[in-house]
């Protein structure tokens, strides 16, 4: 019986491993903020995180590695005229393997097509806030601005529907003409989300598309 619960708490755990969201959000309220975020983990991607002083950073060794740096600065440089003939070799070399990339990509056209179709299914897209207020120098140029921004929102909405499933919470697009201001400003807080087992799914689709490939390769050859 008990194997039975340590087997029943493992799939539960997996279950919720695999089913679990990783989740982009983006704010945009004066300040920008760009985050990632799966079960309990939080960590921030814009702004990056600053980091803290430490006086351990602040030794005598430490402070006067600096110094020994710039010498050998000046030492490499002298030899700066033997290392431009090894540069052309590594580019010859850059250029070879950018090359068999861009064979490999056209060889997997196919597996890559087939896997992107099947990403809109994948991935969700909450708006919970999207207001602007549009403003211009006069009545004039903020009216055209309005018309230029409201159909410009309208037009990404409709392509996100395409490759997402868009979930717009009530009253959360707002966009405004401001005769007063002249300044356009916007609010915004979305949300771009895919589950683990769907992104397993598709590079696993990838991994046996590009095996497929390389067998049929073998095969003719």
């Amino acid at each position: 019986m008990t194997a039975l619960y340590i087997i029943a708490a493992v799939a539960a755990l997996l279950c919720v491993i695999l089913f679990a969201r990783i989740k982009l959000i983006f704010e945009l309220d004066g300040d920008m903020s760009l985050r990632v975020s799966y079960l309990f983990l939080n960590i921030r991607l814009v702004p990056s995180p600053t980091g803290k002083i430490k006086l351990g950073d602040y030794t005598y060794e430490k402070t006067h590695k600096k110094k020994k740096s710039k010498k050998s600065a000046n030492k490499t440089s002298k030899k700066s005229g033997t290392a431009k003939k090894s540069k052309t070799k590594e580019e010859q070399q850059t250029e070879t393997s950018s090359g068999g990339v861009v064979k490999l990509l056209y060889e997997l056209r196919d597996v890559i097509i087939s896997t992107v179709k099947r990403v809109p299914g994948k991935l969700r897209l909450n708006i919970y806030r999207l207001y602007i207020d549009v403003g211009g120098s006069d009545a004039a140029v903020t009216a055209v601005t309005y018309g230029v921004v409201v159909q410009a929102v309208g037009a990404v909405l409709a392509l996100s529907e395409s490759y997402a499933d868009v979930r717009v919470a009530k009253n959360a697009v707002m966009i405004l003409p401001n005769y007063i201001s002249g300044k356009l400003a916007a609010s915004v807080k979305v949300k771009l989300s895919v589950r683990v087992a769907s992104v397993l799914g598709l590079g696993l689709r990838f991994i046996f598309g590009f095996i497929k490939v390389k067998m049929s390769q073998a095969d003719t050859q």
